[in-house]
């Protein structure tokens, strides 16, 4: 952001993002990437979390910029599927109290849990992860993977490899972030 001047979807006309309290989901118009609860959190703490509150068209300029790109749904399977990830040892707080499993309320750092054996880290749990792929041919909405802290086997297996959820191209959440790749 600093070296481009970049201003995020969310930061833009103080459009903001959603974050998941008390049990329902709310636009608060002062949630972005430095503030992703909103006005009062700061990611002062956790420069080690993924960063969320930020849209695919956000992924996309940061890929741009850093001459990446977002993998797409099958490149992302292959490296959660070969790396043979656990489900084990996963951040699903639910977002309502600090888990017993990492000790986070919501994000956990990325580095929190043993790497896959393709040395990757994160791929069930923490934040679901914007790929490159469409959900479905008719609209521009794009397929996430990897579930995220909020999941839970009652209602959400999102932290499964074959699981998906769809975003559209300017929505900000407090619990999706993206992973890259190079050629």
């Amino acid at each position: 952001m600093d070296a481009t001047g970049y201003v995020t979807d969310a930061e833009k006309d103080n459009y903001g993002g959603s974050v998941y309290i008390n049990s329902a989901w709310k636009i608060d118009p002062k949630a972005n990437w430095r503030h992703p609860m909103g006005k009062p959190s700061s990611i002062k703490d956790k420069m080690d979390h993924p960063v969320v509150q930020v849209t695919y068209n956000d992924a996309m300029a940061y890929c741009d910029w850093a001459k990446v790109r977002l993998p797409t749904e099958e490149e992302w399977m292959h490296a959660c599927m070969e790396g043979k990830t656990s489900q084990k040892n996963i951040n699903i707080s639910h977002g309502e109290t600090s888990d017993d499993v990492d000790g986070y309320l919501y994000t956990s750092p990325v580095k929190k849990f043993p790497a896959n054996a393709l040395n990757l880290y994160g791929m069930f749990g923490n934040v679901w992860e914007i790929t490159a792929s469409k959900f479905d041919a008719k609209n521009s909405i794009y397929a996430m993977k990897g579930g995220s802290f909020l999941c839970d086997a009652e209602y959400c297996l999102g932290y499964t490899s074959d699981s998906r959820q769809s975003i559209s191209k300017n929505d900000a959440y407090f619990h999706v972030g993206f992973r890259v790749v190079k050629d």
